[in-house]
């Protein structure tokens, strides 16, 4: 494994209870939102990894390209 300086963790990984559906998974424009902010900061050249948080692993999977999965210290 290489060695990383900076990092991006998207918090993925919420029961969404007061939006009722699942926000990293919502259209936007022909990308889901998790797929936006994967993009974003891959393209931004700010950060050397993209990390989600996803909660339940595996629950978003697969991920999107150039994301990694980390585990939530917290459930829930």
């Amino acid at each position: 494994m290489r060695q990383t300086n900076r990092c991006a963790l998207i918090l993925a990984g919420g029961n969404s209870r007061r939006m009722g559906q699942d926000k990293a998974l919502l259209p936007w424009g022909k990308e889901t939102l998790l797929e936006r902010a994967v993009r974003f900061w891959l393209q931004s050249g700010r950060v050397d990894r993209v990390l989600v948080a996803e909660g339940t692993p595996g629950r978003l999977s697969p991920l999107p390209m150039g994301a990694e999965p980390v585990a939530d210290r917290v459930p829930g």
